[in-house]
């Protein structure tokens, strides 16, 4: 009892070593480019944690997959962020399962892809502004909350040196 107790417990402090962060270029049926902010170039994110991609399904919420191909899109092109962070296993795995967030409130009761990403490397979120010639009026009334988008995270991560592949 005792050992199967104290294995558990150093479960709960393992690490993960994470090496890729996918940024999704999505495309529409007409060819043009899914844009989430003006001038943006992504709108979705995903994280590969050993040999599998972790990330938030609009429709499945957020799962492990073990390919991009899996992730539900059908005409996108990558662009891949090389990391070198280590960060506790439980960080990630407490978010697995959870619903997909359509109201993108930074709240960990539901998870958009850029959230997801952000909490488990603890970047900043910043005012949103759900520009009208993007977004529908059901989200003009959260421009200013804080949320972040898959082009902030994007920009962070170059910002603080890391290498697209």
């Amino acid at each position: 009892m005792r050992i199967i107790f104290f294995i558990s417990i150093l479960s709960c402090f393992q690490a993960l070593s994470l090496h890729q962060i996918a940024f999704f270029k999505i495309y529409k049926q007409d060819g043009r480019l899914l844009q989430l902010e003006v001038d943006g170039r992504y709108s979705h994110i995903a994280l590969r944690i050993n040999e599998k991609w972790l990330h938030s399904h609009p429709l499945r919420g957020v799962e492990l997959i073990d390919s991009l191909d899996k992730a539900g899109f059908h005409n996108f092109e990558i662009d891949v962020l090389n990391l070198d962070l280590v960060i506790k296993e439980e960080k990630v795995y407490q978010y697995i399962n959870k619903p997909y967030d359509r109201m993108y409130s930074w709240s960990d009761q539901a998870i958009y892809c850029s959230e997801l990403i952000a909490k488990i490397f603890d970047i900043p979120p910043t005012p949103m502004n759900f520009d009208s010639v993007i977004w529908r009026e059901g989200h003009q009334s959260q421009k200013g909350e804080i949320g972040i988008s898959p082009d902030e995270i994007f920009d962070y991560l170059i910002q603080k040196e890391f290498n697209l592949l």
